[in-house]
């Protein structure tokens, strides 16, 4: 899945949206930040990224500026995209 220059580590999880629409959870590697962000992504039913999400299809977080791993992605009631995971830092 090529969705920017950055460089999706492959799929954690998905949700799909009652309207069809996949939300996909990854790991971004190398990011101008850190060197592991989450990365999020939404297909629209026929498979094709949405490039209406986030930037040109894919959102990225960081909480850290080294390991930022996603586990799972769900979907609340409204629809609102929850990533769970964990974060490290760099520093000891």
């Amino acid at each position: 899945m090529t969705t920017t220059s950055r460089r999706p580590a492959g799929p954690i999880d998905t949700a799909l949206r009652p309207d069809g629409r996949i939300v996909v959870s990854m790991t971004l590697a190398h990011t101008p930040v850190a060197t592991q962000a989450f990365g999020v992504t939404r297909l629209q039913a026929n498979g094709r990224i949405d490039r209406t999400f986030g930037r040109r299809g894919l959102a990225r977080v960081n909480f850290t500026d080294f390991l930022n791993t996603p586990y799972a992605v769900t979907l609340t009631a409204n629809g609102r995209i929850v990533v769970a995971g964990n974060a490290e830092s760099a520093m000891m």
